[in-house]
């Protein structure tokens, strides 16, 4: 295993060390040991006797997405791609099954745009990038809680003559949920980039699962995607620039057939199979698919 660089929600494999150059996952550790530690480290965060995380209680989502067609098309969820019910089509989100799925779109786009204009190059990025999207993505978390209204914001970040409440020195940039989710004044408190980042995190909360009820998505591919995320990130090299990133897009085919293997291979082509995936696509178009489904969705009921 890769020494960890920062306590995430579950202890996965990250460098401590600034773009270091490091062996290939292949190399550099047995993908069977590494699963074991990930885990027993993931069940035992949980403090569930029963496997935690890993045991009955998964629901495979991935597996029952992925068994329909893959093709992108309006009446498919622009994410998942599983077939919409006309009679649940949304304004907020009409090309998507929910807002679970829309926030994933958006966030497999901010990867996709991070990757190929260089920002991965930044440590704290690339940090930022594994904790709160690759690990999202991985199992099936979105964020969906509400914003912060700016008012609230300000406030918060006032706070500690506008210092980090953790380390008091660098300046407060971000708001900080202390449990939980709840926008609650006394929940919330500012923090630099840095030790947001570093925070000891506990058990995956509810309101971030899929049915918000604490299930996430787990398969054999997790451990092996996430190791070859982690080294490709942790090195900071360009797409295609590296070994990495050809060992990454091996591992994703081997395991196409589940969310996380596909959503992979979505990030890392140059034409991902759903508009909602591409950045420049999506930025020009969205409006229009908006109401192509709309149109859709009333000419079908």
């Amino acid at each position: 295993m890769f020494p960890t660089r920062t306590h995430t929600m579950w202890e996965v494999p990250l460098r401590s060390t600034d773009r270091a150059p490091i062996a290939q996952p292949a190399e550099a550790a047995d993908l069977k040991s590494a699963q074991c530690e990930f885990e027993s480290r993931w069940g035992h965060s949980q403090g569930q006797s029963d496997g935690g995380l890993i045991g009955k209680e998964l629901r495979r989502l991935g597996e029952r997405a992925m068994t329909h067609d893959r093709r992108w098309y309006v009446g498919v969820c622009a994410n998942c791609l599983i077939p919409l019910d006309p009679q649940k089509v949304e304004r907020d989100h009409s090309a998507f099954c929910s807002t679970h799925c829309r926030l994933q779109a958006e966030g497999i786009r901010y990867i996709r745009r991070s990757i190929r204009d260089g920002r991965i190059a930044d440590r704290m990025t690339a940090q930022v990038i594994f904790n709160n999207k690759v690990l999202f993505l991985a199992a099936d978390l979105a964020y969906v809680r509400p914003r912060l209204n700016p008012g609230l914001r300000a406030e918060v970040l006032s706070d500690n003559d506008g210092l980090c409440v953790i380390c008091n020195k660098a300046l407060a940039t971000e708001v900080d949920h202390i449990r939980g989710g709840s926008i609650d004044r006394s929940n919330l408190r500012g923090v630099c980039r840095e030790c947001h980042e570093s925070k000891p995190r506990g058990p995956v909360p509810d309101d971030l699962t899929r049915d918000g009820q604490g299930t996430v998505d787990y398969g054999d591919e997790t451990t092996p995607l996430l190791v070859y995320w982690a080294a490709v990130l942790d090195r900071g090299d360009s797409l295609d620039d590296s070994d990495g990133w050809q060992e990454l897009r091996r591992c994703a085919r081997q395991y196409s057939h589940t969310r996380f293997g596909w959503i992979t291979e979505q990030i890392l082509t140059d034409r991902p199979e759903s508009p909602a995936h591409d950045e420049a696509t999506w930025h020009r178009r969205w409006r229009q698919y908006r109401q192509d489904y709309l149109d859709w969705a009333a000419d079908s009921g």
